[in-house]
């Protein structure tokens, strides 16, 4: 566009002395504007140095394997494919290997350091265990202070809350990954595992949920809901709790 703004101006007749002005000014704001951008950056390392094996542009936290249960494989190489997105897959293998690896798990994909695929392959094999993932979300709920049907209003939302949360990431992680996983969805979404994340609900809510199903189980000649039905089913029902107690406590108080 600058470039483009400097050669038309040339081709301005005589009696357009406004527009020459208007382009001529059009063109130094270009200029400035072009300035700031190569400024902000290179002043925030974002620009892609030739040798990717050293250059560190976007903040992503090392992933450390089963040693730490906040983040999951699968999650982690999503943010990472976004932070390495244009690279050649050698560059992201170099990229991966040197920045973003914990010591522990660097070991186990030292041989094949130059193949992104591979290491991906490799890394989803040894800490991509559906049952483990879902274990530490199901420990993340169990840390949650407890709540029963007479605890203040406050306090149920919050644990409704942030046990919609939870279960906002589990759907979230199956939908990421549906494509490249797909048998992830019939795990996480299996009969055991959603009555295992409501079972992790107080009783006064648990049984609004048993309710629901039973209730829905009718249209299935009495067998199970098929399981992500019967999470989303979950799912929506907290947070349609969630929004009644929201509403009680806004218009009658506490």
């Amino acid at each position: 566009m600058k470039e483009s703004l400097k050669s038309e101006s040339k081709d301005i007749p005589e009696g357009y002395e406004d527009l020459k002005v208007h382009v001529l000014s059009a063109y130094k704001a270009s200029s400035n504007w072009l300035e700031c951008l190569s400024n902000l950056v290179k002043g925030r390392n974002l620009h892609l140095k030739p040798n990717h094996k050293y250059s560190e542009p976007l903040k992503l936290e090392k992933f450390a394997g089963h040693s730490d249960s906040k983040t999951n494989i699968y999650e982690f190489l999503k943010l990472y494919e976004i932070v390495s997105r244009g690279f050649t897959r050698e560059d992201q293998a170099h990229f991966l290997y040197s920045n973003y690896l914990k010591d522990e798990v660097k070991t186990t994909v030292r041989h094949i350091r130059d193949d992104y695929i591979k290491m991906k392959r490799h890394l989803v094999i040894k800490y991509g265990d559906v049952n483990r993932l879902l274990t530490g979300k199901k420990n993340l709920i169990k840390s949650f202070p407890p709540i029963s049907r007479t605890t203040a209003k406050n306090q149920k939302i919050k644990f409704m809350q942030r046990y919609c949360e939870v279960l906002d990431q589990i759907q979230t992680l199956v939908d990421l990954n549906v494509k490249d996983y797909p048998q992830m969805e019939c795990e996480i979404f299996s009969h055991t595992n959603v009555m295992d994340l409501s079972g992790l609900l107080p009783e006064f809510l648990r049984g609004k949920f048993i309710s629901a199903y039973i209730k829905r189980r009718k249209d299935y000649n009495g067998e199970h809901i098929p399981g992500k039905e019967s999470f989303l089913m979950l799912l929506n029902l907290m947070k349609d709790e969630q929004s009644s107690v929201e509403f009680d406590a806004e218009n009658y108080g506490e």
